[in-house]
């Protein structure tokens, strides 16, 4: 347990930051020298520092030093004597520049939420702040990261919810005739980033539309998912042209491609739906149903599963987040960007 405490992702880092600090200034240190300075550094007695003990504050910090002293040879960060001193290849401090800043956050938030803290990391990563020896480049970029992820939020690139920030999908992406397989793939994977709730709202959204299309009247659309919901995420009620009326249940799973929805799943919705007293029960995935559950979804009435590409038929043939031009489609943002 100490071991994993003392070389967790932030304890590495720090630990390397002292390193480059401690060799500043052109200084050229043999391995026990920066050991010495660490030691201080890090506060360890003089009861801790003679203490041998193989988990001991002393023989983590010294081995940890040691692992990081050749990660940062191999890197180039350091140069090493014959006789075994350190030395700083390069102490420059490093500049970002704006753009460059905006692109790389970019690109780091497309899929999931980060926190500001996450983002700030990678990017002394990405830019290698994190390997010079002086913190104000490390200052600097913090500085320009948190400016520009207030702007990128203002102008609509990013979507900031729940202390997360989440790229919003972009305005220009448009899929010529043909490609209908590749716009396909995009817009479900989309929607799996998106989340669980969004996918809900966006389910339930969806086959409102549809219904309407299909000439039927919708009564009623609400989302009811949550740690209460029963095994049921949403809700539509619709009346025909003759006035009958159906209460259609909806389970909705937003799931990478690969992983499918099984067959106890299915059951488990199938029995909500009977409980709930609903006249239909649809099951709706962004990926793909096991043949077990398949099956059962044959057998059993009134209730079917809708996979992610019978979901994108809807999807085309509602228009739902796409705009339709004689040349292709283009995804409208507005779909992901916008609560349903």
């Amino acid at each position: 347990m100490k071991m994993k405490k003392a070389l967790n992702a932030g304890r590495r880092a720090r630990i390397r930051k002292e390193i480059l600090g401690a060799l500043s200034g052109g200084r050229s240190l043999f391995r026990r020298e920066i050991n010495t300075v660490l030691a201080k550094r890090f506060g360890l007695t003089a009861q801790e520092l003679r203490d041998n003990a193989p988990n001991g504050r002393r023989n983590l910090l010294f081995s940890a030093i040691g692992t990081l002293l050749s990660d940062l040879s191999r890197e180039g960060a350091l140069l090493r004597s014959a006789e075994g001193r350190y030395t700083l290849t390069c102490s420059a401090r490093i500049a970002v520049h704006d753009a460059k800043c905006r692109e790389e956050i970019l690109a780091f938030t497309e899929g999931e939420g980060r926190t500001r803290e996450e983002i700030y990391t990678h990017l002394e990563t990405h830019f290698g702040t994190d390997k010079t020896a002086t913190c104000e480049d490390d200052h600097a970029l913090r500085s320009l990261a948190g400016t520009q992820l207030d702007r990128l939020v203002g102008e609509g690139e990013l979507i900031a919810a729940d202390g997360r920030f989440r790229r919003t999908v972009a305005a220009d992406e448009f899929f010529p005739t043909g490609e209908e397989d590749a716009l396909r793939r995009r817009y479900l994977t989309l929607l799996h980033r998106q989340g669980g709730a969004f996918f809900e709202r966006f389910t339930v959204s969806l086959l409102s539309e549809y219904y309407a299309r299909t000439g039927r009247s919708v009564t009623l659309a609400e989302v009811s998912g949550g740690s209460q919901d029963g095994g049921i995420d949403g809700r539509i009620e619709t009346v025909d042209g003759l006035g009958f009326s159906e209460c259609v249940l909806i389970q909705t799973k937003c799931r990478a491609e690969h992983l499918h929805v099984t067959e106890t799943e299915v059951r488990g919705f199938f029995g909500a739906v009977c409980a709930a007293g609903g006249s239909r029960g649809i099951f709706v995935t962004t990926s793909y149903f096991h043949e077990g559950a398949l099956r059962f979804l044959s057998g059993i009435p009134n209730c079917i599963g809708i996979d992610g590409k019978k979901l994108f038929e809807i999807v085309t043939k509602c228009g739902f987040g796409l705009r339709r031009t004689a040349e292709g489609y283009t995804i409208d943002r507005r779909v992901f960007s916008e609560s349903l």
